[in-house]
């Protein structure tokens, strides 16, 4: 919790003092990075919140003209389930929030996970929400099995998605 709250504190310090430094790290925590040539804030170290171990991948978060964007991926781990979520990547964030209005979500399962006793294996399984036409969609395919049962479903592609 602690990295969380200085995740925070600092982000708002960063954005409203503008650092002048290119690359500053978090005094006493490891794995934050601000880099003010983006102007940027990057996570690589695991953090805990509510329970759930947080397992960043280069997620990063950028500020510029009132538009964050959040890329990256991370693994959040909850009890025995784990499950890995891609954000997109630096030209193709997958979270935009502008003027503190969100104004999209893609993100992607990347790999396979168990949910109690029900395996999912996704292949490109991507879900996305855009604010301009609020709607909903998902698209890719996985394969679930539950005992001795297998089902594999196939939800089209980004040009025409199942959902």
């Amino acid at each position: 919790m602690r990295k969380l709250s200085y995740f925070f504190i600092l982000l708002s310090t960063f954005i409203l003092n503008k650092l002048n430094a290119t690359e500053t790290v978090v005094p006493g925590v490891s794995g934050i990075t601000f880099d003010d040539s983006v102007p940027s804030v990057t996570i690589t170290d695991d953090f805990t919140v509510d329970g759930m171990t947080i397992s960043p991948q280069g997620l990063t978060l950028t500020y510029a003209s009132d538009v964050f964007k959040l890329f990256g991926a991370a693994t959040v781990k909850l009890g025995t389930d784990e499950i890995t979520v891609s954000f997109g990547t630096a030209g193709s964030p997958g979270l935009q929030v502008t003027g503190g209005s969100l104004d999209y979500v893609s993100m992607g399962l990347t790999a396979d996970f168990e949910l109690k006793s029900m395996s999912f294996s996704p292949n490109g399984l991507t879900f996305e929400w855009d604010s301009t036409s609020g709607n909903f969609e998902m698209y890719g395919a996985a394969t679930v099995s539950f005992d001795s049962e297998t089902v594999t479903v196939g939800l089209g592609d980004a040009t025409t998605p199942g959902i």
